[in-house]
């Protein structure tokens, strides 16, 4: 079993890099952050041990791609996931600061209303 790591933001933002070289051909996604990224936007020295999406529905595509990165970088399976979206009553869907802007994949910053 892989232990969780700390993660800063640098390793993921390339962690994030690597899950778009592996989206190949699938379609653009963009997903909102939340949790302990968006606070390491904001909060030098801040470190998460998962990246929170809050969007409700995460693309299979998405998430063999971090599968394949999970594997590689002896992360846990869920160091991307979308566990804190059923937490989330209402996401304000206004354009946010971009996070991550990939080839096939961007990352937001979300905020809550």
């Amino acid at each position: 079993m892989t232990e969780q790591q700390a993660l800063n933001l640098d390793r993921v933002l390339e962690f994030l890099e690597a899950v778009d070289e592996h989206l190949g051909d699938s379609s653009p996604i963009t997903l909102l952050f939340g949790g302990g990224v968006a606070m390491m936007t904001v909060v030098p020295g801040r470190v998460s041990v998962a990246a929170d999406v809050l969007d409700r529905t995460i693309h299979d595509d998405l998430m063999a791609a971090v599968a394949v990165v999970a594997e590689r970088e002896s992360l846990t399976a869920g160091w991307l996931n979308n566990n804190a979206a059923r937490f989330v009553p209402t996401l304000n869907r206004a354009p946010r600061s971009v996070l991550f802007e990939g080839t096939r994949l961007a990352i937001r910053r979300g905020t809550f209303d």
